[in-house]
């Protein structure tokens, strides 16, 4: 039977996305995908700044040992002493170390800082860690 208005009959109830439906779930998508990207990238960065940031402490603690091997001399208010990086690979972040020394009321018992300074993902950081550290006096000295 031919449609009173001539022409093909509308078809009601929905068969099919409209336009607009279409965008709204285009624009959803859109959305999703950019949040995606940018934790992507921002994952990469923790990632940097974590495995400097191991670097770097395995330079302090290393820095430490060597103070405690008497490998660094420790002198009492000399100012921070330069100490270059114990690891190649680190040198290439800008890993900078400084060790400071301060004597304590005790005999043979020194107070010890032990800086590091590097860049990660573009930004200085910071780590810093102060021990005790026991070098007893040499008799007749």
């Amino acid at each position: 039977m031919p449609h009173p208005g001539g022409g093909l009959p509308r078809r009601r109830g929905g068969a099919g996305f409209s336009l607009i439906e279409t965008l709204v779930a285009l624009a959803v998508v859109s959305v999703v995908l950019l949040t995606g990207v940018g934790l992507t990238v921002n994952h990469r960065r923790a990632l940097v700044r974590l495995a400097a940031g191991r670097e770097a402490t395995a330079a302090v603690g290393a820095a430490l040992e060597g103070i405690r091997a008497g490998a660094v001399p420790v002198t009492p208010d000399a100012g921070p002493l330069a100490l270059p990086p114990p690891f190649a690979a680190v040198r290439a972040r800008g890993l900078r170390l400084w060790v400071e020394t301060w004597e304590t009321g005790q005999p043979g018992l020194w107070e010890i800082e032990v800086r590091a300074i590097y860049l990660a993902a573009g930004s200085p950081q910071r780590r810093s860690v102060k021990t005790l550290v026991w070098r007893p006096v040499a008799p007749g000295v």
